[in-house]
């Protein structure tokens, strides 16, 4: 074949892809989806609007649709709004209510936490050596239900008669933390990320692990939204710009969620507002 025919030729495939592309980023742009990420009340929601900014922000930059973050004010008035029918496009929440928004609502995981998450009862050096059983009638600080620490406090108290005085009004773990020192509370309930900084407080009860932190996608998002953003939150680690979406979730990395991890999660709300 003559060289100026190949030549030719091999300007026309470049100009063919070269249009390829612009259409794709053309389409993609066209098509960009607004969605709400509702994020479990486990901070104030100006706080939460913190935590969670870097997260929404690389999600607009590298996913080709705009994000909105939604906080409920507490975790009571997020229960009520799920069991009334509340289904955001997106939600980062632990996993027995992501278990509820499958079987219930149709969601689809797509990434979570990778490491798994625990919960412990820390007490201050006087109850050190206490069994659990020498703490029902003492109070101890945990977030409100349906957190997951609320109910691994229930699954560590299962007899409704000998039980600890539970002390819902933390606004963050932190802040039951905070109420052992002041001796506010006699012990409280924290994740096993908030455990590793205290070795001054002691644990008279560890959970089993359970997956981490879930965003999830509702059933009314396109797969092409869906996947879009699967693609960008599996990539996140390799973005050291936005190294502070992870730090903010306490991740190393995010991976891909499957369904079955979840199963059987959703009984742990049986026993609430008719969780099942």
């Amino acid at each position: 074949m003559p060289e100026k025919t190949v030549q030719k030729n091999n300007h026309l495939k470049q100009s063919l892809i070269s249009l390829t592309l612009l259409s794709a980023i053309f389409f993609n742009h066209s098509s960009a989806d607004e969605l709400t990420l509702l994020a479990q009340p486990a901070y104030p929601m100006e706080r939460s609007a913190e935590v969670y900014a870097p997260l929404i922000e690389y999600l607009n930059e590298t996913s080709g649709h705009t994000i909105t973050l939604k906080s409920p004010r507490d975790f009571q008035q997020h229960w009520l709004n799920l069991r009334n029918g509340d289904t955001p496009d997106l939600v980062l929440e632990d996993a027995p209510i992501t278990d509820y928004r499958i079987q219930n609502q149709a969601y689809t995981p797509l990434v979570r936490v990778k490491e798994d998450v625990s919960y412990s009862i820390l007490t201050g050096g006087g109850y050190a050596d206490d069994s659990l059983d020498q703490f029902v009638g003492r109070i101890i600080s945990t977030l409100a239900s349906p957190s997951l620490g609320y109910l691994v406090l229930i699954d560590a108290f299962p007899n409704p008669f000998s039980q600890p005085v539970i002390s819902s009004n933390a606004a963050t773990w932190l802040d039951g933390v905070e109420m052992t020192f002041s001796m506010e509370a006699d012990a409280a309930v924290a994740p096993a990320w908030l455990v590793e900084q205290y070795q001054n407080l002691y644990p008279v009860y560890q959970s089993k692990n359970y997956p981490g932190l879930t965003l999830s996608a509702s059933s009314n998002v396109s797969e092409e939204a869906k996947a879009a953003i699967k693609h960008a939150l599996l990539m996140l680690a390799e973005d050291e710009t936005h190294f502070s979406a992870l730090h903010e979730l306490n991740a190393t990395e995010l991976i891909e969620a499957n369904v079955e991890d979840y199963a059987g999660y959703k009984e742990m709300l049986g026993q609430l507002y008719g969780g099942q």
